[in-house]
């Protein structure tokens, strides 16, 4: 009886974990908004994107910051791992764990930047599929030791724009051959076989 119980527990869980995987798939794509970067108390604004997209492992998720800007440096990308999306509300909230990485701005230079969430303050509105990301930073050149401390909290609100896949089916059948392929977590497939796979941001069917 024991053992009955608890196979039942870990299906309810598995098919708990699938259904909250399936919700935030709708949400996977390119948000496009403006972000306002408070240093020492003023705030400038410019237009970028967000994209959320599935981490390779399929546990967690990451979010990449483009035209994000720092200071006085801009960086085509800002990659943030390890997110994590959950049901809040009639909406979700965007778990960010604090965490280092090293990027390279738009003059080469390397940088190491530090991240955490501020406040708890990120998440995605489930009515108006808007997305508000909070996001403090402290970054400093990564091969000067004695360069300075640069602190911001940059704010970004934007609207999902483009998608990675996520949408009306569309059945075909293509030989792919100029096209990128991607599966449904992100990872290109050089020869896809029978299924459904992501090409130019649409879903197709391979029969």
């Amino acid at each position: 009886m024991k053992k009955i119980c608890f196979l039942m527990l870990m299906a309810f869980l598995t098919l708990s974990v699938s259904a909250q995987q399936n919700g935030v798939e709708k949400l996977i794509g390119t948000y496009q908004g403006e972000v306002t970067q408070f240093t020492n108390g003023v705030g400038v604004s410019r237009k970028v994107s967000v994209e959320l997209a599935m981490q390779e492992d399929r546990d967690k998720y990451k979010l990449i910051l483009r035209g994000y800007k720092l200071g006085n440096s801009e960086f085509e990308k800002i990659t943030i791992s390890d997110v994590d999306v959950t049901p809040d509300h009639g909406g979700w909230f965007i778990g960010v764990e604090a965490s280092p990485v090293y990027e390279r701005d738009s003059k080469k230079t390397n940088y190491y930047i530090y991240y955490r969430d501020q406040n708890d303050q990120s998440h995605i509105d489930g009515k108006r599929g808007e997305m508000t990301l909070v996001l403090f930073f402290r970054m400093r050149q990564a091969d000067n030791v004695f360069s300075p401390y640069i602190d911001a909290t940059l704010t970004f609100v934007g609207k999902k724009t483009a998608t990675t896949g996520i949408g009306q089916v569309e059945s075909a059948v293509t030989s792919a051959k100029d096209t990128a392929v991607y599966n449904l977590s992100g990872q290109r497939v050089e020869n896809p076989r029978h299924g459904v796979f992501i090409v130019g941001g649409k879903k197709v069917v391979f029969k």
